[in-house]
């Protein structure tokens, strides 16, 4: 953009350019920030769902030592991985 405002100063373009380029200068910028807000969402989103999944792994050796369920336990080793 410092270009493009020499350029416009040194009058080797016009004011229609010059503003042309500008917008669409501050569009690229406009359209990065909204994607940076995205990825930082994500990022949270995505951190939120980790803490969430390790607190329920915390215990479940104890559940599953202390569980009177009537299921096979080797089957419900195999199905903690299914996803």
């Amino acid at each position: 953009m410092d270009s493009a405002k020499d350029k416009f100063f040194d009058d080797l373009i016009d004011v229609s350019t010059y503003n042309n380029m500008k917008g669409k200068t501050q569009t690229s910028i406009n359209n990065l920030k909204a994607e940076l807000t995205n990825i930082i969402s994500l990022n949270k989103n995505i951190e939120e769902y980790l803490k969430l999944g390790i607190s329920f792994m915390h215990g479940i050796d104890k559940l599953y030592k202390t569980s009177l369920a009537k299921i096979n336990k080797a089957e419900s080793k195999s199905s903690f991985f299914i996803v």
